[in-house]
């Protein structure tokens, strides 16, 4: 309690009238996002609470501290005058407000993740609204959780992958936290197993996959600096783990785990079909077709869905950039996760944001394979972290290098 209190004892009383409330809202935010934002009424509500949110922020950057203006609002620019010059060229585009509100709130955000001091707090912030919304989902799908079914829930709170995709994030988040210098870290592991396990029962393969990817990349990083083969004999363990653990709940409950995986397995041997993945490939040839005869501007926002065969976007975020906005609108979005990436990639320093930041921009990347989620709420929230850790990160680089600088002209 006191190391959260010293977080404002350094402000001045009239910033913490700024602050508090950012925290709150932030906090209630996170929340809200998976519990209610798909539902049309309770969306209002959190659009309410993101202009809020967006105005107290930039008051209080621009009283106490100063906006920074930097390559991520230039991309974020960009990005949006893609997309509306798109629209201009193409009639039966869509309004751009979602993009434009949700880069919005992400740039707003930025500028507050930007104050290192709040970091670990806002990584608990996020961690525990993600846990209230997990206490939430199980409330509410008690009856199908523990009877072991293999029926798909969690549509009543969104399309199930994106459900899915709110439990790939708490995983990053709980899985970031453990720490190899403090044992009581590894208690972090449950919470992941929690995480991962509501995932599965999503019924979402991409966000399995990605979950996995993480518990495999996070010991390089936990390990950086050491022996080499350590990550790898992690790894290896968490792959026979793995393997027996899903042997036994399968002999046990007499139920196939991956029984969605076995299905394009059986498909790509010709032994059955899987018509989700089939449709999904299928839409991104079409968006991919697309995009090469209007390669420059796209066919506006929203327009794959009118063209496709399906009346469904591409389910992959690469192509439908692409196709609705063009190489234009596709290249400066991905910029802000390829210099995000080369800057962080470039640190020595091991830290608990700097692992979920990794987390965050693994799984946001990772997303755009299977999701168009450049329109989904919280991979805004989460490319402003991982942004924001990125331009820390960089500064203070910079800093060590002209401190070294400095010394060596008195060697």
């Amino acid at each position: 309690m006191g190391g959260f209190i010293s977080l404002f004892r350094g402000n001045k009383k009239s910033e913490n009238f700024f602050v508090i409330p950012i925290l709150v809202i932030f906090s209630i935010l996170c929340f809200f996002i998976p519990s209610f934002s798909a539902l049309p009424i309770f969306n209002y509500v959190t659009i309410i609470l993101v202009a809020i949110l967006c105005i107290i922020i930039l008051v209080w950057k621009i009283l106490f501290h100063k906006i920074l203006v930097d390559y991520f609002a230039l991309l974020i620019a960009v990005f949006n005058v893609a997309i509306f010059i798109s629209n201009i060229f193409n009639k039966d585009a869509s309004h751009i407000i979602t993009y434009v509100t949700l880069s919005g709130m992400s740039f707003c955000l930025y500028q507050f993740f930007l104050e290192k001091k709040y970091r670990n707090l806002i990584h608990y912030i996020i961690l525990f609204a993600f846990s209230a919304f997990a206490v939430y989902f199980i409330a509410y799908y008690k009856s199908y959780l523990f009877n072991f079914s293999l029926q798909r829930i969690g549509d009543k709170f969104d399309n199930l992958n994106t459900v899915a995709y709110y439990f790939l994030y708490a995983f990053a988040a709980s899985l970031s936290l453990i720490n190899i210098r403090k044992v009581l870290s590894f208690l972090y592991i449950f919470p992941s197993i929690l995480f991962i396990f509501l995932l599965y029962r999503t019924g979402s393969r991409s966000a399995l996959i990605l979950a996995i990817i993480c518990m495999l990349v996070i010991p390089f990083h936990l390990f950086k600096g050491k022996k080499r083969f350590v990550p790898f004999v992690i790894d290896v363990c968490i792959i026979v783990v793995g393997i027996i653990s899903v042997v036994i709940i399968e002999k046990v409950l007499n139920i196939s785990i991956f029984s969605r995986f076995a299905e394009f397995f059986d498909a790509l041997k010709g032994e059955g079909v899987d018509y989700s993945s089939a449709n999904r490939i299928e839409l991104v040839f079409q968006s991919f077709q697309l995009f090469l005869r209007k390669p420059v501007f796209g066919w506006g926002n929203n327009v794959f869905s009118i063209y496709s065969s399906e009346r469904l976007f591409a389910h992959n975020n690469l192509t439908e950039l692409l196709c609705n906005f063009g190489l234009l609108g596709f290249v400066p979005f991905e910029l802000i996760v390829i210099i995000s990436f080369l800057k962080i990639k470039k640190t020595k320093e091991f830290s608990q944001t700097t692992s979920f930041a990794l987390l965050l921009m693994l799984c946001f990347f990772g997303v755009q394979f299977f999701y168009v989620n450049s329109q989904l709420k919280f991979d805004w929230i989460a490319i402003a972290f991982f942004v924001s850790e990125a331009t820390l990160l960089s500064k203070q680089e910079n800093q060590i290098v002209k401190a070294e600088q400095f010394h060596e002209l008195f060697i």
